[in-house]
């Protein structure tokens, strides 16, 4: 997410994305959610963050040519599956989803 890539070789994640757009098309149609595919541990609104902010982070990387990813802390997703630490995840994708977007804002 942090990133704004998107590996996943296995068809698994709740997030795919459609290598077949044209540059017009990059917001609108290269990235998708599957409902169907969120963990039970994630809920809509936090698996939607995800799904805006990595989408914004590839968006001004491939308009812009600019990585935006200073400011964003990566995390070990490993910790994100105890349920202690729902917490630390929310803050984290929050963070993220906020500061992409704002970036996302002024490069618009």
């Amino acid at each position: 997410m942090n990133e704004g890539r998107l590996n996943d070789t296995t068809g698994e994640f709740f997030i795919s994305k459609n290598d077949n757009c044209t540059k017009d098309e990059i917001w609108n149609k290269m990235y998708q959610i599957f409902m169907d595919f969120i963990p039970l541990f994630i809920s809509f609104d936090l698996a939607f963050k995800v799904f805006v902010t990595g989408k914004s982070i590839d968006f001004i990387k491939q308009e812009c040519e600019s990585a935006i990813t200073n400011g964003i802390q990566p995390i070990d997703i490993m910790s994100t599956l105890d349920p202690l630490t729902d917490r630390r995840l929310t803050h984290w994708v929050n963070s993220a989803y906020f500061s992409s977007t704002k970036k996302l804002l002024k490069v618009l």
